[in-house]
């Protein structure tokens, strides 16, 4: 009998293991080069983060639960070209109609030259987003030119200005 006790409970622990459902909990930023280069590739990218958007809805498989999400997407230009219209910002929503919202209004306008400022956008995207607790977070990146090398001094708080360069060099 204390044989059996041991088999018994070991197949009662697989049956539980089997029987967890496994789930995610997910901030995501989707940060965007909405200047003109990347016309050509904005109604490809609408349609692929609708499809991404469907999936975070979808219960992908029979052990795998619904994954809790936020998302948001951010637009961002050329600072110097562009001005006070270089960031388009929108708010963290929880569901897939009001993302595909903010993915349809995807429009490229703008910029100037290349090469981007896509280090001032993603300093900005980290620092501009209230991140949830208890969450993996997320920043994906699209753009179709390099970065800038030198982040906009109006971008940057106080102190951060040594720790920036210092990275990119």
């Amino acid at each position: 009998m204390s044989n059996q006790e041991p088999m018994n409970q070991n197949q009662n622990i697989q049956q539980q293991n089997v029987e967890k459902k496994i789930s995610g909990v997910a901030d995501i930023v989707f940060l965007v080069d909405v200047t003109n280069s990347m016309q050509p590739a904005i109604d490809g990218l609408k349609e692929s983060l609708n499809k991404f958007t469907d999936f975070l809805e979808a219960k992908v498989t029979k052990n795998q639960a619904k994954i809790q999400w936020r998302a948001r997407l951010i637009g961002y230009r050329d600072v110097e070209v562009d001005g006070a219209n270089w960031w388009i910002e929108n708010e963290f929503v929880e569901n897939a109609d009001e993302l595909k919202k903010q993915i349809a209004n995807l429009k490229a306008d703008g910029g100037g030259d290349i090469p981007e400022n896509t280090l001032d956008a993603l300093l900005l995207a980290v620092n501009k987003t209230q991140w949830g607790d208890k969450r993996h977070k997320f920043i994906v990146l699209f753009t179709d030119a390099p970065t800038k090398t030198k982040i906009d001094k109006k971008n940057l708080d106080f102190g951060e200005k040594d720790t920036v360069e210092y990275l990119i060099q």
